[in-house]
């Protein structure tokens, strides 16, 4: 099982945050993993995306949950299909703690623990590159 978190310290509000993070359709602008992204459905608090990672098509069911202030992600299809992440916002006297966290089982047989080893690594620059480019995008 892999368990992976990172935060930042964003110099805005946390509900400014949490509308850039939930904007899903503009997440193209300003996150380069994201910039043929598409958005196969959406209703309520669910949003289906398609987009591609290292040469993997990835589908993903984003969930926001707005009166807490939360955001889940879940990879539905794939080799990382199960692959999960939450936003976790946290207000600081006028700053926001964001931390993105992972988590990952294989379920495909004998090669697993290998899928996981390599989720890992693409995982550590990739969480910290989508934070500073949240970053970026809220403080300008």
């Amino acid at each position: 099982m892999v368990n992976l978190k990172s935060e930042i310290i964003i110099n805005k509000s946390l509900d400014e945050v949490f509308q850039v993070v939930i904007d899903v359709e503009r997440w193209g602008e300003f996150l380069p993993t994201h910039k043929n992204m598409k958005i196969l459905s959406s209703e309520d608090n669910r949003i289906l995306i398609e987009w591609r990672m290292s040469g993997l098509r990835l589908k993903t069911i984003i969930t926001i949950d707005r009166t807490n202030k939360k955001m889940t992600t879940e990879q539905v299809s794939g080799l990382v299909k199960g692959l999960k992440a939450e936003y976790i916002f946290e207000e600081e006297e006028n700053k926001t703690r964001l931390s993105l966290v992972h988590q990952f089982k294989s379920t495909t047989p004998i090669i697993g623990r290998l899928i996981e080893l390599i989720v890992i690594k693409s995982l550590r620059k990739l969480r910290q590159n989508t934070l500073n480019r949240i970053r970026e995008r809220v403080e300008r």
